[in-house]
């Protein structure tokens, strides 16, 4: 059994892209008899819970201030992980984001002498920043030397990659997509009741986000104001939660557009499947996204996208084959989806290709499988030496 001591800032019951691939990666690394001790912060949830082969251990408690919850977030981790080292011996260390773990992937590359590894997400502080040159100035040289002391860096897309190469001027970066789950998100899971239900007789577009400034759900409503004057009968579903709720609520009433966008808020999880499967196109027009699970769930379901030009977007979107990337601008957003809805014939095969160009390169078995021979390879030169 193959010991790893793995460390991301952010965790379930967080909900979002990062948490996802985090969880789907160690449970499925679990079946290659890797043993995992996850650190996180406690953003709530059990200070320790096993799930199979892996060890949740949440530490320290919510912060608000963002100077504080970085230095409080190192020494939470560095006490848990300073007690794990007395009892466990790893043979891995995995680090998700360079930051905020500059410290403990410093000290623990000293400490132990243990391969580190770490997948980049974003591009620096993470989600609060949407281009590179909104970091402060002392990040860049935090992941540097963080990058330098990896053995190797794992990037989720050819912006990362990009962003991490011209940060460490390394040349041996791996990207491995994120993606989904193939077998849970499928065209077979859609419900015509869903139509029913919500009195849909023309085309349904759907979107899945967190209601913040960065989802930019703002442009979307702008677009639906154009689209509305082809398709009147149009619906807009927005799934999820956030503290933009009411003001987009006073757009849509200002758009006059009440009838065509319908708020769902929280959504289980085992309907989601039947959303995305049902809608005719999945919209996005996020400022800023590290790679978008949400456009592969979509493409899994057999729905074509249509979404911002956010960093990993062309990696997977082919414009006129699943869908189409745009600049950030909801006229042409709004003209791109016309386009798909005014050809009968363009909408089918986008609805084909989705399925076939997501199962070849962007699941959650492909994302693991990376990971997995990486960590082999590490794991195997480290033993030779």
């Amino acid at each position: 059994m193959k010991k790893i001591l793995a460390i991301t800032p952010t965790y379930f019951p967080m909900m979002g892209g990062a948490e996802r691939t985090v969880d789907e990666l160690y449970k499925r690394l679990n079946k290659y008899k890797y043993q995992i001790d996850l650190v996180t912060p406690n953003l709530g949830g059990n200070k320790f819970e096993k799930i199979n082969n892996l060890n949740i251990y949440r530490v320290g408690k919510k912060v608000n201030n963002k100077f504080s919850k970085f230095i409080l977030y190192q020494w939470y981790e560095y006490k848990k992980i300073k007690k794990l080292l007395l009892t466990k011996k790893y043979d891995l260390i995995h680090i998700n984001y360079g930051f905020p773990n500059y410290f403990i992937s410093c000290w623990l590359k000293k400490k132990t002498k243990c391969p580190l590894i770490i997948t980049e997400f974003h591009l620096g502080t993470g989600m609060d920043i949407i281009k590179e040159d909104q970091n402060p100035l002392y990040i860049k040289p935090f992941l540097k030397r963080a990058y330098k002391k990896a053995d190797k860096v794992i990037a989720i897309s050819n912006e990362q990659k990009k962003f991490v190469e011209k940060i460490s001027k390394r040349k041996d970066i791996i990207i491995a997509f994120q993606g989904t789950d193939e077998k849970y998100f499928s065209p077979k899971k859609y419900d015509k009741k869903i139509k029913e239900k919500y009195k849909i007789k023309d085309f349904l577009l759907l979107t899945v986000s967190r209601l913040n400034k960065r989802k930019n759900i703002p442009d979307q409503i702008k677009a639906m104001s154009l689209i509305t004057k082809k398709f009147p009968n149009i619906r807009l579903l927005i799934v999820g939660k956030g503290k933009e709720e009411t003001n987009l609520k006073l757009l849509i009433k200002k758009y006059n557009l009440e009838k065509n966008i319908i708020f769902l808020g929280f959504v289980e999880e085992k309907e989601l499947p039947k959303l995305y499967a049902t809608a005719d196109i999945f919209i996005l027009t996020s400022k800023f996204e590290g790679f978008g699970i949400a456009n592969c769930e979509a493409l899994a379901s057999g729905t074509p996208v249509v979404t911002y030009n956010t960093s990993a977007a062309k990696d997977f979107i082919i414009d006129r084959k699943n869908g189409f990337v745009t600049n950030h601008n909801y006229k042409e957003f709004a003209k791109k989806i016309i386009q798909i809805l005014n050809n009968h014939k363009l909408l089918k095969n986008m609805s084909l290709n989705s399925r076939k160009i997501l199962e070849k390169k962007y699941t959650w078995n492909i994302y693991t499988k990376k990971h997995k021979k990486v960590f082999d390879d590490i794991l195997t030169k480290n033993k030779q030496n």
